[in-house]
Protein backbone atom coordinates (compact mmCIF):
# COMPACT_ATOMS: atom_id res chain seq x y z
CA UNK A 1 0.00 0.00 0.00
CA UNK A 2 1.18 3.24 -1.02
CA UNK A 3 1.71 5.64 2.35
CA UNK A 4 0.41 9.19 2.30
CA UNK A 5 2.86 12.19 1.10
CA UNK A 6 4.89 13.47 3.81
CA UNK A 7 2.84 16.94 5.14
CA UNK A 8 5.80 19.83 6.27
CA UNK A 9 4.64 23.43 6.36
CA UNK A 10 5.68 27.03 6.14
CA UNK A 11 4.05 30.26 7.13
CA UNK A 12 5.48 33.26 6.60
CA UNK A 13 4.70 36.95 4.98
CA UNK A 14 6.48 39.10 2.40
CA UNK A 15 9.44 40.24 4.78
CA UNK A 16 10.35 36.44 5.31
CA UNK A 17 9.51 34.82 2.03
CA UNK A 18 13.11 34.62 0.65
CA UNK A 19 14.44 32.50 3.39
CA UNK A 20 11.52 30.71 3.58
CA UNK A 21 11.77 29.71 -0.09
CA UNK A 22 15.55 28.58 1.03
CA UNK A 23 14.27 26.74 4.01
CA UNK A 24 11.87 25.07 1.98
CA UNK A 25 13.79 24.23 -0.85
CA UNK A 26 16.19 22.54 1.56
CA UNK A 27 13.84 20.62 3.37
CA UNK A 28 12.76 19.09 -0.27
CA UNK A 29 16.13 18.41 -1.87
CA UNK A 30 16.56 15.90 1.18
CA UNK A 31 13.51 14.03 1.25
CA UNK A 32 13.45 10.49 -0.03
CA UNK A 33 9.34 10.19 0.29
CA UNK A 34 6.65 12.07 -1.81
CA UNK A 35 6.14 15.40 0.46
CA UNK A 36 3.00 17.88 0.77
CA UNK A 37 3.56 21.44 1.45
CA UNK A 38 1.44 23.29 3.58
CA UNK A 39 2.30 26.71 2.85
CA UNK A 40 0.90 29.67 4.48
CA UNK A 41 1.22 32.55 3.27
CA UNK A 42 0.21 36.30 4.52
CA UNK A 43 -0.21 39.40 2.63
CA UNK A 44 2.07 37.38 -0.44
CA UNK A 45 1.73 39.40 -4.28
CA UNK A 46 1.44 37.07 -7.20
CA UNK A 47 5.07 37.44 -7.72
CA UNK A 48 5.34 35.81 -4.08
CA UNK A 49 3.45 32.58 -4.88
CA UNK A 50 4.63 32.07 -8.19
CA UNK A 51 7.95 31.74 -6.49
CA UNK A 52 6.59 29.46 -3.82
CA UNK A 53 5.10 27.63 -7.06
CA UNK A 54 8.38 27.15 -9.02
CA UNK A 55 10.34 26.27 -6.30
CA UNK A 56 8.33 23.27 -5.06
CA UNK A 57 8.02 22.55 -9.06
CA UNK A 58 11.43 21.43 -8.83
CA UNK A 59 11.22 18.69 -6.95
CA UNK A 60 8.98 15.92 -8.87
CA UNK A 61 7.75 14.01 -5.86
CA UNK A 62 6.14 17.21 -3.64
CA UNK A 63 3.16 19.36 -4.41
CA UNK A 64 1.65 22.31 -2.64
CA UNK A 65 -1.22 23.50 -1.34
CA UNK A 66 -1.29 27.27 -0.68
CA UNK A 67 -3.34 28.87 1.92
CA UNK A 68 -3.96 32.75 2.36
CA UNK A 69 -3.92 33.64 5.30
CA UNK A 70 -6.64 36.58 6.93
CA UNK A 71 -4.99 38.71 8.96
CA UNK A 72 -8.36 38.94 10.95
CA UNK A 73 -7.87 35.79 12.79
CA UNK A 74 -4.47 36.89 14.42
CA UNK A 75 -7.19 40.34 16.28
CA UNK A 76 -4.51 42.79 15.61
CA UNK A 77 -2.01 40.88 17.82
CA UNK A 78 1.04 42.56 18.26
CA UNK A 79 4.74 40.32 19.03
CA UNK A 80 6.08 41.52 22.12
CA UNK A 81 9.82 41.09 20.21
CA UNK A 82 11.17 43.40 17.46
CA UNK A 83 12.75 40.42 15.58
CA UNK A 84 9.48 37.50 15.88
CA UNK A 85 7.28 38.76 13.58
CA UNK A 86 3.49 38.32 14.05
CA UNK A 87 3.33 36.17 11.50
CA UNK A 88 3.99 33.35 13.43
CA UNK A 89 0.90 33.61 15.24
CA UNK A 90 -0.92 32.08 12.44
CA UNK A 91 0.81 28.58 13.29
CA UNK A 92 -2.13 28.09 16.05
CA UNK A 93 -4.01 28.15 13.37
CA UNK A 94 -2.73 25.18 11.28
CA UNK A 95 -5.13 22.73 12.21
CA UNK A 96 -7.78 24.45 10.56
CA UNK A 97 -6.03 23.90 6.95
CA UNK A 98 -4.78 20.64 7.34
CA UNK A 99 -5.47 16.95 8.81
CA UNK A 100 -3.56 13.98 10.36
CA UNK A 101 0.30 14.67 10.89
CA UNK A 102 2.24 17.99 9.53
CA UNK A 103 5.33 19.42 10.33
CA UNK A 104 5.69 22.57 10.82
CA UNK A 105 9.28 24.54 10.34
CA UNK A 106 10.62 28.37 10.75
CA UNK A 107 11.86 30.01 7.87
CA UNK A 108 15.29 30.61 9.45
CA UNK A 109 16.44 27.42 9.11
CA UNK A 110 18.55 25.23 6.55
CA UNK A 111 18.06 21.42 5.99
CA UNK A 112 20.82 19.59 5.50
CA UNK A 113 18.78 15.58 6.06
CA UNK A 114 16.10 13.73 5.38
CA UNK A 115 12.99 15.10 7.09
CA UNK A 116 10.84 12.12 6.04
CA UNK A 117 11.59 10.26 9.49
CA UNK A 118 10.19 12.32 12.59
CA UNK A 119 7.57 12.73 10.18
CA UNK A 120 6.43 9.74 10.69
CA UNK A 121 7.38 9.07 14.40
CA UNK A 122 5.61 7.19 17.11
CA UNK A 123 4.02 9.80 19.10
CA UNK A 124 2.64 7.51 21.66
CA UNK A 125 -0.70 9.38 21.85
CA UNK A 126 0.96 12.85 22.25
CA UNK A 127 -0.19 15.66 20.38
CA UNK A 128 3.19 17.56 19.30
CA UNK A 129 6.97 16.80 19.32
CA UNK A 130 9.96 18.74 19.45
CA UNK A 131 13.25 19.37 20.51
CA UNK A 132 14.45 20.89 24.10
CA UNK A 133 15.33 25.14 23.54
CA UNK A 134 19.00 25.07 23.07
CA UNK A 135 18.89 28.57 25.78
CA UNK A 136 16.54 26.84 28.44
CA UNK A 137 18.73 24.11 28.40
CA UNK A 138 21.93 25.93 28.89
CA UNK A 139 20.68 27.45 31.91
CA UNK A 140 19.03 24.72 33.52
CA UNK A 141 22.61 22.38 32.68
CA UNK A 142 24.23 25.33 34.97
CA UNK A 143 21.42 24.81 37.68
CA UNK A 144 21.92 21.60 37.69
CA UNK A 145 25.65 21.14 37.44
CA UNK A 146 26.27 24.06 40.13
CA UNK A 147 27.52 26.05 38.01
CA UNK A 148 24.77 28.97 37.87
CA UNK A 149 26.79 32.07 39.58
CA UNK A 150 24.69 34.90 40.31
CA UNK A 151 21.24 32.66 40.05
CA UNK A 152 20.84 34.00 36.63
CA UNK A 153 19.57 30.70 35.31
CA UNK A 154 17.37 30.06 38.10
CA UNK A 155 15.38 33.01 38.11
CA UNK A 156 14.77 32.33 34.40
CA UNK A 157 13.83 29.27 34.93
CA UNK A 158 11.38 30.09 37.48
CA UNK A 159 9.74 31.99 34.75
CA UNK A 160 9.68 28.91 32.59
CA UNK A 161 8.16 26.36 35.32
CA UNK A 162 4.15 27.64 35.20
CA UNK A 163 4.80 27.36 31.21
CA UNK A 164 6.08 23.80 31.10
CA UNK A 165 3.93 22.57 34.49
CA UNK A 166 3.52 19.42 35.26
CA UNK A 167 7.37 19.14 33.41
CA UNK A 168 10.23 20.63 34.75
CA UNK A 169 11.48 23.64 32.90
CA UNK A 170 14.29 21.99 31.22
CA UNK A 171 11.43 20.63 28.81
CA UNK A 172 10.91 23.67 27.41
CA UNK A 173 10.70 22.99 23.81
CA UNK A 174 11.83 25.53 20.38
CA UNK A 175 8.79 25.62 18.57
CA UNK A 176 11.25 25.96 14.99
CA UNK A 177 10.28 22.91 14.36
CA UNK A 178 7.39 20.78 15.37
CA UNK A 179 5.66 17.74 14.77
CA UNK A 180 1.50 17.95 15.29
CA UNK A 181 -1.06 15.43 15.02
CA UNK A 182 -3.86 17.64 14.13
CA UNK A 183 -6.48 15.01 14.54
CA UNK A 184 -5.49 14.67 17.87
CA UNK A 185 -5.47 17.96 18.71
CA UNK A 186 -9.04 18.84 17.21
CA UNK A 187 -10.47 15.55 18.71
CA UNK A 188 -9.91 17.69 22.02
CA UNK A 189 -11.96 21.08 21.42
CA UNK A 190 -10.72 22.26 24.96
CA UNK A 191 -7.30 22.19 23.56
CA UNK A 192 -8.60 23.92 20.28
CA UNK A 193 -9.51 26.40 22.40
CA UNK A 194 -6.23 27.21 24.44
CA UNK A 195 -4.19 27.03 20.89
CA UNK A 196 -6.40 29.63 19.21
CA UNK A 197 -6.00 31.93 21.88
CA UNK A 198 -3.89 34.47 20.33
CA UNK A 199 -4.28 37.33 22.85
CA UNK A 200 -2.64 35.11 25.75
CA UNK A 201 0.17 34.35 23.27
CA UNK A 202 0.78 37.37 22.99
CA UNK A 203 0.86 38.54 26.36
CA UNK A 204 4.25 36.19 26.72
CA UNK A 205 7.73 37.48 26.54
CA UNK A 206 8.15 34.89 23.23
CA UNK A 207 5.22 34.66 22.16
CA UNK A 208 3.39 31.85 20.36
CA UNK A 209 6.82 29.79 21.46
CA UNK A 210 5.87 29.91 25.09
CA UNK A 211 1.84 29.63 24.19
CA UNK A 212 2.65 26.53 22.70
CA UNK A 213 4.32 25.17 25.71
CA UNK A 214 2.11 25.92 27.76
CA UNK A 215 -0.65 24.80 25.81
CA UNK A 216 0.80 20.90 25.46
CA UNK A 217 2.84 20.81 28.55
CA UNK A 218 3.61 17.74 29.56
CA UNK A 219 2.90 16.10 26.18
CA UNK A 220 5.24 17.20 24.32
CA UNK A 221 7.66 14.15 22.74
CA UNK A 222 11.12 15.16 22.83
CA UNK A 223 13.05 14.98 19.80
CA UNK A 224 17.05 15.04 20.02
CA UNK A 225 18.85 18.39 19.41
CA UNK A 226 20.14 17.05 15.80
CA UNK A 227 16.51 17.98 14.68
CA UNK A 228 16.76 21.79 15.52
CA UNK A 229 20.22 22.44 15.77
CA UNK A 230 21.11 25.92 17.34
CA UNK A 231 23.15 27.01 14.97
CA UNK A 232 25.47 23.53 14.23
CA UNK A 233 26.37 23.84 18.24
CA UNK A 234 25.22 20.00 18.37
CA UNK A 235 27.97 19.11 20.59
CA UNK A 236 27.01 21.30 23.28
CA UNK A 237 23.28 20.78 22.67
CA UNK A 238 23.62 16.95 23.01
CA UNK A 239 26.04 18.23 26.57
CA UNK A 240 23.22 20.05 27.81
CA UNK A 241 20.85 17.79 27.06
CA UNK A 242 22.76 15.32 29.06
CA UNK A 243 22.71 17.50 31.97
CA UNK A 244 19.33 17.74 32.24
CA UNK A 245 18.31 14.64 32.19
CA UNK A 246 15.45 15.18 29.60
CA UNK A 247 15.02 12.35 27.51
CA UNK A 248 14.93 12.11 23.69
CA UNK A 249 12.81 9.70 21.49
CA UNK A 250 15.71 6.99 20.61
CA UNK A 251 13.92 5.84 17.56
CA UNK A 252 14.20 9.38 15.46
CA UNK A 253 18.03 9.56 17.14
CA UNK A 254 20.30 10.77 13.87
CA UNK A 255 24.16 11.43 14.07
CA UNK A 256 24.51 14.94 12.55
CA UNK A 257 22.58 17.81 12.66
CA UNK A 258 19.24 17.69 10.09
CA UNK A 259 17.86 20.81 10.81
CA UNK A 260 19.78 23.81 11.83
CA UNK A 261 17.96 27.13 13.14
CA UNK A 262 19.62 30.61 13.23
CA UNK A 263 17.17 31.44 16.27
CA UNK A 264 17.71 34.50 17.42
CA UNK A 265 17.94 38.36 16.47
CA UNK A 266 21.25 37.62 13.83
CA UNK A 267 20.73 35.99 10.72
CA UNK A 268 23.27 34.06 8.11
CA UNK A 269 21.75 36.35 5.72
CA UNK A 270 22.22 39.35 7.23
CA UNK A 271 25.33 41.47 8.33
CA UNK A 272 25.82 40.38 12.19
CA UNK A 273 27.50 42.67 14.44
CA UNK A 274 31.46 42.33 14.91
CA UNK A 275 31.62 40.99 18.18
CA UNK A 276 29.40 38.02 16.64
CA UNK A 277 31.25 37.94 13.15
CA UNK A 278 34.10 34.95 13.43
CA UNK A 279 31.86 32.95 14.81
CA UNK A 280 29.39 33.26 12.80
CA UNK A 281 31.19 33.29 9.51
CA UNK A 282 31.39 29.60 8.47
CA UNK A 283 27.72 29.81 9.22
CA UNK A 284 26.94 32.24 6.97
CA UNK A 285 29.07 31.25 4.13
CA UNK A 286 27.11 27.43 4.93
CA UNK A 287 23.66 29.27 3.86
CA UNK A 288 24.95 31.63 1.35
CA UNK A 289 26.32 28.90 -0.27
CA UNK A 290 22.99 26.87 -0.03
CA UNK A 291 21.17 29.86 -1.07
CA UNK A 292 23.27 30.50 -4.55
CA UNK A 293 22.56 26.72 -4.98
CA UNK A 294 18.78 27.30 -4.50
CA UNK A 295 18.64 30.69 -6.74
CA UNK A 296 20.72 28.56 -9.42
CA UNK A 297 18.04 25.65 -9.31
CA UNK A 298 14.92 27.82 -9.56
CA UNK A 299 16.35 30.81 -11.53
CA UNK A 300 14.43 32.97 -9.08
CA UNK A 301 15.50 37.05 -8.43
CA UNK A 302 17.23 37.93 -5.30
Amino acid sequence: MTQNPVQIAFITDTNALQPTLVAMWSALRHATAPVRVIFVGIDLSAAGWSAVETTVGRFPDASVDPVRFHRDLLQDVRSPSAYISSATFARLFLHRFVSGRVLYLDGDILVTGDLTRIARADLDGRPAAAVCDYVVQKWASRVAQGKDRGGKGARRLERIAPITCPAPPASYVNAGLILLDMDRITAEPALVSQLEDVQAAATYPLADQDHLNRVFAGRILHLGPEWNCSWRRLTRQRQYQAATGIPTDPATAATGPVVIHYHGKYKPWQPVPLKHALRAAPLAFEYRLARSRFRRDTRLPE
